[in-house]
């Protein structure tokens, strides 16, 4: 079960139009250092005991955010990263069933 009960562990409602990226609120970050051990794409590096998010690496998977006990980091749509991209197409949900 995942650190939010009652919240949906899946990534936000922007997604259909918008990648999610991990950023980081560095005023809240505590320099515990296990946001990069559990990155897989080496997306985040400490710098001066504070996590930094390299964006280009981020798939938003959303295992960083799991894993810090003091949720410094958060969710934003991709195009709001300096540099991001523009909206891609709606993408269409698929009915999995039951």
């Amino acid at each position: 079960m995942g650190k939010y009960v009652g919240l949906s562990p899946l990534p936000p409602v922007f997604v259909t139009q918008y990648a999610p990226v991990a950023v980081v609120e560095e005023e809240k970050c505590i320099g515990c250092e296990r946001c990069p051990q559990m990155c897989f794409f080496d997306a985040i590096i400490m710098r001066n005991q504070v996590a930094v998010i390299i964006t280009d690496n981020c798939t938003g998977c959303g295992l960083c955010f799991e894993a810090c006990p003091v949720d410094c980091i958060r969710w934003i749509p991709d195009h709001e990263v300096p540099g991001g991209v523009p909206p891609k197409e709606e993408i269409p949900r698929v009915d999995l069933g039951d």
